[in-house]
């Protein structure tokens, strides 16, 4: 992390939060979960502010953890299939017919116990039907096809460069994000990795 006197500051923690005793008999937590829906749901937003139009679909499964190696090589191919199709809906944005300014996919969390497929573009020219099936075409050109083994060896040498650099450097990692990553971890079990334990994983993932 940035902090120069790790030890001064593990010190005035102490000093300030030491006395703090667990209570004897300790309060369940309560747990805020999102409602269970079925089917397909629409939204559409207006907003007299806005001066662009914008499409988002969601595919929403039940959150899953990385705590295992498998799950880690599970999100792995989640981020090479993000960055590699992402790369294609670049490519499509800057034809002069495209029907969106710019357009994303990719694997994320939405809340504790739900993650999500998500697609995004910005729309061009009010084309929002030509945008959202433009979206799905590549989606499912993807299913169909998958990826050149040229974008896939683009996105694994991206992604080892990007975890080797943070292992070569990790005093560029500041004792927020530190924090965040140890917050994260206490609070909903999923383990914290290491750089250095990324990058030997990410060795072992490609064999």
């Amino acid at each position: 992390g940035d902090i120069a006197d790790s030890a001064a500051i593990e010190k005035e923690i102490q000093a300030k939060f030491g006395d703090l005793k667990a209570p004897p008999k300790e309060r369940t937590r309560p747990v805020g979960e999102v409602p269970k829906s079925q089917g397909t749901r629409i939204s559409i937003e207006t907003d007299h502010e806005q001066t662009s139009q914008s499409i988002s679909v969601l595919n929403l499964v039940p959150s899953r953890k990385q705590v295992t190696e498998a799950d880690f090589r599970r999100q792995l191919g989640e981020q090479l299939y993000g960055r590699i199709i992402n790369e294609r809906m670049r490519l499509i944005a800057r034809k002069k017919d495209a029907a969106f300014q710019g357009a994303g996919a990719g694997f994320g969390s939405q809340t504790r116990e739900i993650d999500a497929f998500s697609l995004n573009a910005t729309i061009k020219n009010g084309q929002v039907e030509d945008a959202l099936r433009a979206l799905f075409t590549e989606v499912l050109r993807v299913e169909q096809h998958g990826f050149t083994q040229g974008e896939l060896d683009r996105a694994i040498d991206h992604q080892r460069s990007r975890i080797h650099g943070a292992a070569r450097s990790p005093s560029r990692s500041t004792s927020d994000r530190l924090s965040v990553c140890s917050c994260t971890t206490i609070d909903s079990g999923t383990p914290s990795t290491s750089v250095a334990a990324a990058g030997a994983a990410l060795t072992r993932c490609q064999a």
